[in-house]
């Protein structure tokens, strides 16, 4: 006989069995108030000691690394193409020489010269390469052919010759990852402009928060700023398909460039314009569908506000995190930057080898793979500090609030955000580490999770088909995705439990409570996010713009030589991200 308590797998698809499953749940009992509560309990522990371990030792490795890195490493080598001897365009003695040519592009792709400007016309024996001392021409020449600067590199004009140089620049791993850095780093100081833009506006948000009466104008404001900020994120990807386009193919300085055949590279501009049309009819469609519930989810806001209001100090938490966050930023483009940059130089056997003068060679910068492999550690790494420092700042507000909310004599109140921070370095560190790596990334597996098992209940057929083909994806979400939630932290904060009972606590409260407390939640939270969405793309969209519509950056960085906006605007969005 077989175990007849197990039950059925299908079994697990209804709804019936999550239900009575959920009943019987040690940790769905109700939370009994009392009279003489006063905040956030004292009686704690340590919690989630095991994580917060690991997370010291993967610092240490990140600490070790980024040294290794940076000894190693040559971040000129992000900026600069090198030639047939390894040395690099524009720098040391070849500092008047900034443009990479390929004399032979149909041949040895690692046959390259460094030369003051780019050919614009065909003439017999133009390009030789030079002696060591960087300026005397050899007896080995070329003829020249007709080029255009991309990224100061010199882009063939003929289709036909430019086949392999485009498999090079679009194709070559190296390559593109180096153009990313290149692209980055060119744009570093639109890039802090557009965080400090979030920045204003996350400052703007909270001084509005304050005063609780705004706070239906602010709704309202937000709601149309970020559906304005989609649209105009659209249409300006769509300009940099064409801004691209001209960099790569527009006629310059006479030559005349050969049409490619497709533009697939540039392509996925026009994809991703369409998803954030897609994405901003979905806002709207929410704004819709919350209206009538958003004047008691105002009411709420103004409830969570009060603290705000009379805890100026609050204030200052969201600064020390942006400092700190913005340091790791910082920290992890200078550790990626020398990353990609180590490598060795190594002698390269070539064709053209015998026809060298004498101690001449052929030689290649060897970028070595292994160490890039690393930044699968240090990125991660780095959006777990961000994550980290965020979910710090929801910690403490939630604490500091709660111990004000529940304190009767508020008048003799010490420091709220002390004792949050007393009990966050004491006892709570581990749980806030499981909450940063945890819950961002589930947060759109959630909703999905969510809207299939809301199918999969359904008794027709299309239901007991979603069952079928999808009985992991819903046994995961009841086993543990329904749980996290960013309520979790202010559960913590309150009663001190670990992150693993504090989750599921939350969630059975949250069910307890009725469908409309869920609806004024769930609209009052979207508000929020809306207002977040205004704060993380004002300061990518700032950026995006200025790469398009401007000549020069505001340090003096002509932008001609950033390849792709996409990347400034990516690394802007992650730090706008972590400022909302």
């Amino acid at each position: 006989m077989g175990d007849t308590t197990r039950p059925n797998i299908m079994a697990e698809c209804s709804g019936n069995y999550w239900e009575k499953r959920d009943k019987e749940n040690k940790f769905n009992s109700t939370i009994i108030g009392d009279e003489n509560f006063e905040g956030p309990v004292t009686d704690r522990k340590c919690t989630n000691l095991l994580l917060l371990t690991t997370f010291i030792l993967f610092n240490i490795g990140l600490i070790m690394f980024a040294i290794y890195s940076v000894m190693e490493g040559d971040a000129q080598r992000v900026l600069h193409g090198s030639d047939f001897r390894g040395e690099l365009c524009g720098v040391d003695d070849l500092s008047g020489k900034e443009y990479l040519y390929w004399p032979d592009p149909n041949g040895d792709m690692d046959v390259k010269l460094c030369l003051a400007g780019c050919p614009v016309n065909t003439s017999s024996k133009a390009v030789c390469f030079y002696d060591i001392d960087h300026e005397t021409s050899t007896n080995v020449c070329w003829d020249s052919y007709p080029s255009k600067p991309f990224n100061k590199q010199c882009l063939p004009a003929s289709e036909d010759t430019r086949e392999d140089v485009d498999e090079f620049l679009f194709e070559d791993v190296e390559e593109v990852v180096r153009r990313i850095g290149n692209d980055v780093y060119r744009a570093w100081d639109l890039i802090g402009i557009g965080c400090a833009v979030a920045f204003a506006f996350s400052l703007i948000f909270l001084i509005f928060f304050r005063f609780p009466s705004t706070l239906p104008m602010v709704i309202s404001i937000s709601a149309f700023l970020v559906l304005c900020i989609f649209g105009a994120l659209a249409y300006m990807l769509i300009k940099e398909k064409d801004r691209i386009h001209d960099l790569l193919y527009d006629d310059w300085e006479g030559v005349e460039m050969d049409e490619p055949n497709s533009d697939m590279d540039t392509e996925v501009y026009v994809y991703i314009s369409y998803g954030l049309i897609g994405i901003a009819a979905l806002v709207l469609l929410a704004i819709v569908c919350l209206i009538p519930s958003l004047s008691r989810s105002v009411h709420i806001l103004r409830l969570s506000s009060r603290p705000l209001k009379n805890i100026p100090s609050l204030l200052i938490f969201p600064l020390v995190e942006v400092l700190l966050g913005a340091f790791m930023i910082c920290f992890m483009f200078t550790v990626c930057l020398y990353t990609i940059s180590i490598g060795d130089i190594e002698k390269h056997d070539t064709d053209v080898l015998e026809l060298f003068p004498v101690g001449g060679e052929v030689k290649v910068i060897d970028f070595q793979p292994v160490t890039r492999y690393l930044m699968i550690f240090v990125i991660p790494m780095s959006l777990w500090w961000l994550s980290f420092l965020s979910m710090v700042g929801e910690y403490v507000v939630s604490s500091a609030a709660a111990v004000w909310f529940f304190s009767k004599d508020k008048e003799t109140l010490d420091s709220p955000i002390l004792l949050s921070l007393k009990n966050l370095f004491y006892y709570h560190l581990g749980s806030v580490l499981w909450a940063a790596i945890i819950i961002p990334p589930t947060r759109m597996m959630k909703s999905i999770f969510g809207a299939i098992k809301g199918v999969a209940q359904s008794s027709n057929c299309c239901g007991r088909f979603t069952s079928g083909c999808c009985l992991p994806c819903l046994a995961c979400h009841e086993h543990s995705i329904k749980y996290l939630s960013d309520d979790i932290l202010p559960f913590m904060a309150i009663w001190g439990d670990s992150f693993g009972p504090s989750s599921k606590k939350v969630y059975y409260l949250k069910q307890r409570s009725g469908q409309n407390i869920k609806k004024m939640t769930t609209a009052g939270n979207f508000m929020v996010w809306v207002s977040q969405m205004t704060i993380a793309l004002a300061g990518p969209t700032f950026v995006l713009y200025w790469i398009i519509y401007q000549d020069h950056s505001l340090y003096g960085e002509n932008l001609d030589h950033i390849t792709s906006a996409l990347s400034p605007v990516v690394f802007t969005l992650i730090g706008s991200a972590f400022i909302s």
